[in-house]
């Protein structure tokens, strides 16, 4: 089933494109991560998603149903953890909790327990004055208290630990093994990448490519200082940097080949990579030309 259609959106500000002819599917159960720089459209893609603005053009659909018509209907099956956290002052985080756990009508004490013990959350101190991390984390505690079928994060990495992200990745993956749809949106792909099913790359308001992760092979980079390359090359590397010193690779096959060749090539020395996911999809490496000059 899909729980989420995007036909033909468009969104405009005026004169200015935010989002132009966006076209996207999600299926229950996926994990679907949507990258791009800050400004790329990822906050106001997650904003019409969620009924907060009306696109110019297209269609839009949660759970089979036309937002326009029955957002208020579903709303109670999405968990929104949006970009900016906004409270009102002199309330706590347990407050703030408490409320959200009657707007749904929630008898969730154990859970309320458990998630802020999860991710170590004081929720006895007043939102205003806990650092921005925590404030995130009580945005996301709310979003996971009544176990929605779809949860939406907009870009919940900006102000978190690598700690807190991880653990907050695990919570959301085992959550996606019982069927739950993540829909996550970042500047920077390479932590959820390994459990992602498919990554969407957003630049300036337009989907530039969609990633199936259950297809993608992991891309390496091999940087020879010295040595023969010719058998690199015939295993299936290929060159996008090279001078007198050294030379720069990319790889897709087998670990025991790779060993092989780059013993067999008398190099002085060496380094293997992991590409990023958007270097390898988008064929940029330029950090690596910068490293050898």
């Amino acid at each position: 089933m899909s729980v989420l259609t995007i036909q033909d959106v468009s969104k405009q500000y005026g004169r200015f494109s935010a989002l132009e002819n966006i076209n996207l599917q999600v299926e229950e159960g996926e994990f679907f991560a949507i990258s791009g720089e800050e400004g790329s459209g990822k906050t106001t893609l997650a904003k019409l998603i969620m009924g907060m603005l009306r696109p110019k053009t297209g269609y839009i659909s949660l759970f089979d149903r036309n937002i326009k018509t029955g957002i208020r209907n579903i709303k109670t099956s999405i968990g929104y953890v949006p970009e900016d956290i906004l409270y009102y002052e002199g309330i706590t985080a347990e407050d703030y909790l408490r409320q959200s756990m009657a707007f749904y009508r929630l008898d969730a004490g154990e859970e309320l327990e458990r998630l802020c013990s999860l991710f170590k959350l004081d929720i006895r101190q007043q939102l205003v004055s806990m650092t921005y991390q925590d404030n995130k984390m009580a945005a996301v505690v709310s979003a996971l208290l009544h176990d929605p079928a779809l949860i939406l994060l907009d870009d919940p990495e900006c102000v978190m630990s690598e700690e807190m992200e991880l653990i907050l990745l695990d919570e959301l993956k085992r959550r996606c093994m019982r069927g739950v749809t993540i829909i996550w949106t970042c500047e920077n792909v390479e932590y959820v990448k390994l459990i992602c099913n498919k990554v969407a790359f957003i630049d300036k308001g337009k989907i530039t490519k969609l990633v199936n992760m259950n297809e993608f092979q992991q891309e390496k980079v091999i940087t020879l200082i010295g040595g023969e390359t010719k058998k690199l090359g015939a295993a299936g590397a290929r060159v996008i940097f090279q001078d007198e010193d050294r030379s720069v690779h990319t790889y897709k096959g087998d670990a025991e080949t790779l060993a092989r060749v780059i013993g067999d090539s008398g190099c002085k020395d060496y380094t293997v990579e992991n590409a990023s996911l958007y270097e390898q999809e988008f064929k940029y490496y330029e950090r690596w030309h910068y490293l050898c000059r």
